[in-house]
């Protein structure tokens, strides 16, 4: 249905629906951390702070301020929560630009009233069965709490494999609702079953939490390079679920199936590189850009569409978003070996192109189409 709102009309049902705020949020931080490259003077630093400080507790408070109150039946309006994250957000970057540290402090603020809001609402619904959401949660606001405290930036690295971890559980959830599109769309599978394997996931994260903790207590490099290279092996034994061409012939399931190509590789790149004394920044980065951020937009695109009314079917400039995304991946990690311009210069202007057309497409879906529940 399309709607002709006002602008502070379309401003209160987008803080009512707070996944269309923050994922919009979210889209415009990322911006910010590629355009920081050129103006911040400590830029390394600020685009650290920007994608883990302000992008992805964004995107997180969208995903679960939507999806928590459908596992916990929780009836209650969203928005008042919703501004007040909202301010905290706008403290974070504001601070931020300031001083990182201080703006660190303010993202741990946002996580602390993220984290309380979904575990009361869990806890009014006696649910215990988003126990892992809980522990990806605490789990980051104790990191960072500990980077606060030490200024370690290990504890900063270490949520990007956080972020992998959140990737993999929520990933398992969203691989069956998009396997689930795909065999409905053919008549001949339309009652077929797609059950992911639970148990290289339970494998795979607890190898990284391994690796989480062998990072943090600064065990040798060969350990770590064992413990990645077995994740990377864990993820990658879990692709097989895809090869079928009733599946990968839906661009949606294509996009998921290189992105967790792309987080398999990673580890057993950055195993390698830990192995063998390499630089392991360009497999970082690889799984910094091609799993977090691409699994990000993924379901930035997946919850948009179906929380919108609109079918499984991603816009046209939605597609050559994941597209630019996943390429600057490949540029930054790879390409850069050959050329210098493909450090920086080319990943951050097609991250922020990718965000940029992203917004472009959801600002209207958002604005013209009323807000849905999950049709599940």
């Amino acid at each position: 249905m399309t709607r002709n709102l006002s602008f502070t009309q379309i401003l209160s049902d987008f803080f009512t629906h707070p996944m269309r705020a923050f994922f919009l949020l979210a889209s415009f931080c990322a911006i910010v951390a590629c355009v920081s490259f050129y103006i911040a003077s400590d830029y390394v630093m600020f685009h650290k702070f920007v994608f883990l400080g302000l992008f992805v507790p964004l995107s997180y408070a969208g995903f679960l301020l939507t999806a928590v109150p459908d596992w916990a039946n929780y009836p209650r309006n969203l928005s008042i929560n919703a501004y007040i994250l909202f301010a905290i957000f706008l403290l974070c970057l504001g601070c931020g630009m300031y001083d990182v540290w201080l703006g660190f402090v303010f993202s741990l603020v946002f996580w602390l009233y993220l984290s309380g809001l979904c575990i009361y609402m869990l806890w009014l619904d006696r649910n215990d069965k988003n126990f892992s959401i809980v522990a990806i949660l605490i789990s980051f606001c104790v990191l960072n709490f500990a980077y606060i405290i030490s200024l370690n930036q290990t504890y900063l690295n270490a949520q990007i494999h956080l972020n992998i971890i959140a990737v993999i559980i929520v990933g398992y959830r969203v691989s069956i609702v998009i396997a689930k599109e795909a065999l409905r769309a053919n008549s001949e599978y339309e009652t077929a079953v797609f059950m992911p394997n639970f148990v290289y996931k339970n494998l795979s994260i607890f190898a990284i939490c391994i690796g989480i903790l062998a990072s943090i207590f600064n065990f040798s490099t060969q350990v770590l390079g064992y413990i990645f290279l077995g994740c990377g092996f864990l993820l990658f034994a879990r692709l097989y679920e895809w090869h079928f061409c009733i599946l990968l012939k839906r661009h949606f399931i294509l996009f998921y199936y290189v992105i967790a190509l792309c987080l398999s590789g990673g580890y057993i790149w950055l195993g390698v590189c830990y192995l063998l004394n390499f630089n392991t920044s360009y497999p970082t980065h690889l799984l910094a850009i091609n799993a977090v951020l691409a699994t990000i937009m993924l379901i930035f695109n997946i919850a948009g569409l179906r929380h919108s009314f609109q079918q499984l079917n991603f816009l046209a400039l939605s597609k050559v978003a994941l597209t630019l995304l996943i390429l600057a991946g490949v540029f930054r990690s790879i390409v850069s070996f050959y050329a210098f311009s493909f450090y920086i210069l080319v990943p951050s202007i097609l991250v922020a192109t990718a965000f940029l057309l992203w917004a472009l497409d959801f600002y209207a879906i958002f604005r013209d189409n009323d807000f849905s529940p999950d049709p599940e």
